[in-house]
C-alpha cells in the first residue's frame, strides 16, 4: 500500500511537471524569438536588444505609454538590424497580458489604408512597415528602405518570430456586434478603458466610464460602439450616471439631451445625434442616426452579440 501510495504521489508531481514544461514553451521569452545575426543575408543585430518595462515605456513609445498600460503589457523589446547598405530593419515586440490587449494595440496602431496579410492570427501592410498579433505578442515592424527586396527580408523575419509562438488570439467577440448587411465597416477599434475611448471619441470627461472593454468603427459619416460592463446591475449603475450628465449639461461636448423609451439621445458640437441604449450588460451608441432610423442597427448589434456569447 505504501509503494503504491509513493507511485500515485510521484505520477501526479510528473503530471504537473510537465504541464510546466507544456506551459513554459508556449510562453518563450520574447528576446529568444529575434533572428541571428546572418540568419537573413547580411543583416545583423546592432548593439543588443532593448528591454522596457511599463515604467520605461514611455522611452520606446513615447506619449501613447498609457494606452499600451491600459492594455495590460507585461514588457517590450526593441531589436534594430542593419545590413552594408545602412539600410535599417525595427522588430518590436509586445507581450501583453492576454491575447485581448494584444489585438486592442493592433487596432489602435491600424491604418484604414493597410493591407491585410497572411502574418500571424491578424496582420496588416501599409507603407514602410507591417505589423501582426501572434496569441498575446504584439508585433510592429518597420525598415528605413521601401524596396520590395528589404520588406521581403522584413515580412521573413517577421515570419519566423510568428512561427516559434505556439497558441492563438481571437478578435475580441464584442467587436463581432458591427457585422451589418451591406455595410463594410472601417476604422475598427478595440479598447479597454477611457484612454483608448478618448483615442476613439471623446464623450467628455467621465461621461461614459467604468466599463470592462469596449470597441467602436465607422461607416462612412456614421459611428457605433459597444461598451460591455462585468454585469448588468453595473451597467445599469453606470447609464443612470451618463444619462444624469447628458441631462443636467454636465458634459460640455453635447447639447439637446432627449430622453427615449429605453436611453436617450444628444447632439455633439457638429450636430451629429448619438443614441445610446442599455442592452443587458452592454450600453450601445450610434452616431449619425435619429433614434428610430438607429432602431435597426440597435437590433442587429443586440443579435449579433447574443450570438458572440453563444
Amino acid at each position: 500500500m505504501y509503494i503504491l501510495n509513493l507511485l500515485k504521489v510521484s505520477l501526479v508531481l510528473l503530471t504537473v511537471l510537465v504541464l510546466r514544461i507544456g506551459t513554459a514553451q508556449e510562453k518563450p521569452d520574447p528576446i529568444t524569438l529575434y533572428p541571428a545575426d546572418n540568419q537573413f543575408d547580411g543583416w545583423v543585430l546592432k548593439d543588443s536588444v532593448r528591454t522596457y518595462v511599463p515604467n520605461d515605456l514611455y522611452l520606446q513609445v513615447g506619449e501613447v505609454a498609457g494606452l499600451y498600460t491600459e492594455f495590460g503589457i507585461r514588457k517590450s523589446l526593441e531589436g534594430i538590424y542593419a545590413n552594408e547598405k545602412a539600410e535599417r530593419i525595427i522588430l518590436e515586440v509586445f507581450e501583453m497580458n492576454d491575447p485581448k490587449g494584444a489585438w486592442g494595440i493592433f487596432t489602435m496602431n491600424s491604418s484604414a489604408k493597410g493591407q491585410n496579410i497572411s502574418l500571424g492570427d491578424t496582420a496588416t501592410k501599409y507603407d514602410y512597415y507591417l505589423h501582426f498579433v501572434k496569441a498575446n505578442y504584439y508585433f510592429h515592424c518597420t525598415t528605413s528602405n521601401k524596396s520590395p527586396e528589404s520588406f521581403q527580408v522584413l515580412t521573413a523575419m517577421a515570419s519566423s518570430m510568428a512561427e516559434q509562438i505556439t497558441g492563438h488570439a481571437k478578435k475580441p467577440y464584442i467587436m463581432l456586434a458591427f457585422q451589418f448587411d451591406n455595410m463594410d465597416v472601417t476604422r475598427e477599434r478595440y479598447f479597454k478603458g477611457q484612454i483608448g475611448l478618448n483615442e476613439v471619441f471623446d464623450f467628455g470627461h467621465g461621461s461614459i466610464a467604468s466599463f470592462d472593454e469596449g470597441a467602436g468603427c465607422r461607416f462612412e459619416d456614421k459611428m457605433f460602439f459597444v461598451l460591455a460592463y462585468s454585469d448588468e446591475r453595473k451597467r445599469r449603475e453606470w447609464f443612470a450616471s451618463a444619462r444624469g450628465k447628458f441631462k443636467m449639461s454636465q458634459n460640455q461636448r453635447f447639447t439637446d439631451y432627449k430622453m427615449m423609451e429605453d436611453g436617450f439621445t444628444a447632439k455633439d458640437k457638429n450636430g451629429s445625434l448619438f443614441a445610446f441604449k442599455p442592452y443587458g450588460k452592454f450600453i450601445l451608441i450610434t452616431g449619425g442616426y435619429t433614434w428610430n432610423e438607429g432602431g435597426e442597427i440597435f437590433k442587429k448589434m443586440e443579435a449579433n452579440l447574443d450570438h458572440a456569447a453563444h
